[in-house]
């Protein structure tokens, strides 16, 4: 791929590559549970209690603006209420040169924004990025967390706020997976199915050409302990495997 853009772009084949990587160990990363209703944006009220440098992100064009007019509700501070901007399509190209300007001179101490705050945006000091709401896709999440901490030298917190149903599901899948209680018998299928597949293996990897069994015993397939621990953990499976379906 990279020699493909070399050529492309008519590099000279000797023209070094650095690879720095997009690791960012100067970013943590949180994923959280509403605690409210999305539309009420009391998940985000800890945002005025200290005025770090902010970029939210929402999905619907309407929210940074009702998501505002909430923030503001609660600050009494007049001069905290005009740090809260934002920044959308809707808006007009004057205001949103002007929007980000003021965030970047640090007027504007949090930007609500939707994907029109992109990329392109490279303002070095951003030290807290949340997504409100889970984003259309991942490449979107991606990039609206990568505004955090350009400046190598800054910690930052990126905060995915999601709706609960999103971790129940997960739960639930979670849940489905583990194994059932197994009974007496599921083991003893199980345990019948991985000796009659051992036999098959020694014979076939260990038995000696002139038809005499080595001095290795079916333990140097899996040894019985081995065994007992695949009965434990796969009964379930093995009971109805059949290990050679078409004959030895």
């Amino acid at each position: 791929m990279l020699a493909e853009v070399k050529e492309s772009l008519r590099y000279h084949q000797e023209v070094p590559i650095i690879h720095i990587g997009n690791d960012r160990p100067n970013i943590k990363y949180v994923v959280a549970k509403f605690q409210h209703a999305v539309s009420s944006f009391q998940d985000l009220d800890f945002l005025v209690n200290n005025f770090t440098k902010t970029i939210v992100y929402f999905d619907n064009r309407q929210h940074p603006e009702e998501a505002r007019r909430h923030l503001q509700e609660i600050l009494d501070n007049e001069s905290d209420r005009q740090q809260i901007g934002c920044y959308h399509s809707l808006k007009s190209d004057e205001f949103k040169k002007e929007a980000l300007q003021e965030f970047k001179d640090g007027k504007l101490r949090v930007l609500l924004a939707t994907e029109a705050l992109g990329m392109g945006m490279d303002i070095s000091d951003v030290t807290l990025v949340i997504q409100y709401g889970l984003p259309k896709n991942i490449s979107a999440l991606v990039q609206r967390l990568g505004r955090a901490a350009r400046d190598p030298s800054l910690e930052a917190l990126e905060i995915d706020m999601t709706n609960p149903e999103a971790f129940d599901g997960a739960e639930n899948k979670a849940a489905s997976k583990r194994a059932p209680r197994l009974t007496a018998q599921d083991k003893e299928d199980a345990r019948q199915a991985i000796d009659k597949w051992r036999t098959i293996v020694f014979k076939r990897d260990y038995l000696d050409p002139s038809g005499a069994f080595s001095l290795y015993s079916e333990q140097a397939v899996i040894s019985d302990k081995q065994r007992e621990n695949l009965v434990s953990k796969c009964a379930k499976l093995f009971g109805g495997f059949d290990p050679h379906p078409h004959g030895p």
